[in-house]
């Protein structure tokens, strides 16, 4: 945020709407046919994937495709690290479905599309996962100081997969002067934002002008552009 404007003020321009039950949501858009996906999640923060049995899954009613890993070919692959960093000596990012291993509760395992929301949430409770549950560590400190802690991935030493130092001004020559010293230790968890509509995307191809039109993003992003992103194919 600009130096300017940190700690001011700043008028929010989406709420008339929102008072007014005007707001714009990916449901509200008027996609005849639009089917919907639903995906089923690990249990375990870490385990190793036995099998998947989606079997029951693909004949449940409304379903037009059930997609683990083995389904989608070139896409299997770990996915690129957003922003490197040279203080992540281990970076590690995961596949769009799981393959062997999940590392979190929530890793997506399967993905379901079927006629509607309804269906393909009941499809993705039919899979049925076999998990080898491994051991976890949930302490942060515990899990990079404790031997022999549990590993995360087992090519990344003491859980570590970054260590980075930052030192602003001269704090030596601050602490020298002080007259009251005070060491603290801060943990900072992962956070999140919550927006009243959570990440959703909705897109439709149309055949004659070769174009993929895609809306994606919260509440604010619709209110703000009120378009979506049209991209053509390469060879387009």
């Amino acid at each position: 945020m600009s130096t300017r404007t940190f700690g001011a003020r700043i008028e929010r321009n989406i709420d008339p709407k929102l008072l007014k039950g005007e707001g714009a949501f990916v449901d509200d858009i008027p996609l005849s046919g639009a089917l919907h996906a639903a995906f089923t999640r690990s249990v375990h923060a870490r385990a190793r994937i036995r099998t998947i049995d989606v079997g029951a899954a693909r004949k449940h009613p409304g379903i037009v495709a059930v997609f683990t890993c083995n389904d989608i070919g070139d896409l299997d692959i770990e996915m690129p690290l957003l922003i490197p960093h040279p203080s992540m000596k281990h970076p590690r990012t995961q596949r769009p479905l799981a393959r062997d291993q999940v590392y979190y509760i929530g890793q997506t395992i399967a993905m379901v599309v079927a006629v509607d929301r309804y269906a393909a949430e009941d499809a993705a409770g039919l899979i049925a996962v076999d998990y080898e549950p491994l051991d976890v560590e949930i302490d942060i400190e515990r899990s990079r100081t404790r031997r022999r802690a549990p590993l995360v991935h087992l090519e990344v030493p003491n859980n570590i997969a970054a260590h980075f130092v930052q030192v602003s001004g001269n704090p030596d020559d601050a602490f020298a002067k002080a007259e009251h010293i005070t060491r603290t230790k801060v943990q900072v968890d992962r956070s999140t934002a919550a927006p009243m509509e959570c990440r959703a995307v909705a897109a439709i191809w149309d055949e004659v002008s070769g174009e993929l039109t895609v809306w994606d993003g919260t509440q604010a992003a619709f209110d703000a552009s009120g378009v979506a992103h049209r991209l053509r194919p390469a060879h387009g």
